[in-house]
């Protein structure tokens, strides 16, 4: 995510109920529990990249992004895209209906 995005999200305040913040230790379990050696997404980042990139100044920089995203309650654009891969099932390979499609989300 770029830096530009996390400096336009407005600090939003929810008035009618009481959501207590998500915490750096959410952020770094979650991404230590991500599934590796799986394709990458639409961001084409490996959850190995993820988990490479978050000691020291990643992790804050990733809490900060998540933290900003649970408090204004909105997905950036760039995480509600995925990437359909059909994958062949049997029989004839240029026959449509003989695959499936697999969504890739944007986010792990």
């Amino acid at each position: 995510m770029d830096e530009d995005y996390l400096e336009t999200l407005e600090e939003s305040s929810n008035k009618d109920e009481d959501i207590p913040p998500i915490g750096t230790d959410e952020v770094e379990t979650a991404i230590k529990s991500l599934k590796h050696r799986k394709a990458p997404g639409v961001d084409n980042k490996t959850a190995e990249e993820i988990v490479a990139a978050t000691p020291g100044a990643g992790l804050s920089v990733i809490h900060r992004l998540c933290k900003r995203v649970w408090e204004k309650e909105e997905l950036p654009t760039e995480w509600k895209c995925s990437v359909i891969v059909p994958i062949h099932k049997k029989k004839d390979k240029l026959d449509c209906s003989n695959y499936m499609q697999r969504d890739k989300p944007a986010v792990p």
